[in-house]
């Protein structure tokens, strides 16, 4: 009998045991599902801070009489510590979008650069950092 008894117990141990395994990944599996599914609809396709800094850029660089405009750029690389460059729309390339944003370029030395076409001014915002400007090093 008590052989019995420990064969069974070990059985339900181990059905316990399967069960709640098994329950644990199948609700790993739905939540990772679920999770990967929401961030994908969140995430947005160009960075918020991009996105509004290049508008704050336009409406006050159209603010600006366009002889003075390169004078603002400049005074808002220095101020914002990150470059801003007005480029002519014949100077770029451009595909048609909806949204006028265009990928971000990487240059030979590794840094980033974001363009945003800008309607109101008529230009391409150019902004990271500045072609002129060299950091020190070490």
């Amino acid at each position: 009998m008590n052989n019995v008894l420990g064969g069974r117990n070990r059985r339900l141990l181990f059905r316990s045991y399967l069960l709640l395994v098994g329950g644990l990944l199948v609700v790993a599996i739905v939540l990772d599902l679920g999770f990967g599914y929401l961030q994908s609809k969140e995430a947005p396709s160009v960075d918020r801070w991009f996105e509004s800094t290049f508008r704050l850029i336009e409406a006050r660089l159209a603010d600006t009489p366009p002889g003075d405009r390169d004078a603002v750029a400049a005074r808002l690389t220095e101020t914002l510590g990150i470059g801003v460059q007005l480029l002519s729309r014949d100077d770029v390339h451009m595909q048609e979008t909806a949204d006028h944003r265009l990928p971000p370029l990487v240059d030979a030395d590794g840094n980033t650069s974001y363009l945003h076409d800008a309607d109101s001014i008529g230009a391409i915002i150019r902004l990271g950092r500045s072609p002129h400007r060299k950091t020190a090093c070490c």
